[in-house]
């Protein structure tokens, strides 16, 4: 299942478009984009290939071991009940990421390009047709709506909370 709640990595991401939409003359309706930022410039350009910190050519592959204090009893991050296990948040992508090196900007990740339509109060998301599940099937819009609804009615409380002004 494809989750939006890291978006809660970057804070309440929610409540951050929901002010930059009202808030800037950078969001220009109907426009397709790919960086999203309140103020400025982003960084990279709608033609990047990589982070400036990325090594497109890294080796792919091995493992990854991660140490921690104490243990945890649930693979699920979402629920309110259970000691999560450690960075499993890694395991889950959003439609849109920060980066570390351009604070306040978020690209696509799943998404592929976003626009904001409705007098600035919708965003609508473009997936990006590479975005695929471990077995390989295409993430679909009904994914995201899935999960969203999911989320908000079956997650933690925070993300009802959190995600209150999307409809």
């Amino acid at each position: 299942m494809y989750h939006l709640h890291t978006w809660a990595r970057n804070g309440v991401f929610a409540l951050f478009l929901a002010f930059a939409f009202s808030a800037s003359a950078e969001v220009v309706e109907g426009q397709w984009r790919v960086a999203f930022k309140l103020f400025g410039e982003p960084k990279y350009s709608e033609s990047f290939s990589h982070l400036d910190y990325v090594n497109p050519k890294a080796p792919k592959g091995g493992q990854m071991v991660l140490a921690t204090t104490g243990g945890f009893d649930t693979l699920n991050p979402f629920l309110l009940k259970g000691v999560k296990a450690p960075n499993i948040g890694v395991l889950y992508e959003s439609m849109m990421t920060g980066t570390l090196d351009d604070p306040e900007t978020y690209y696509p990740l799943l998404a592929e390009r976003y626009r904001v339509a409705q007098g600035g109060v919708s965003m609508e998301f473009e997936i990006h047709p590479k975005a695929r599940w471990h077995d390989g099937k295409p993430v679909t819009p009904e994914d995201a709506v899935f999960s969203f609804e999911a989320l908000t009615t079956k997650g933690d409380p925070i993300y009802k909370l959190m995600y209150a002004p999307i409809a």
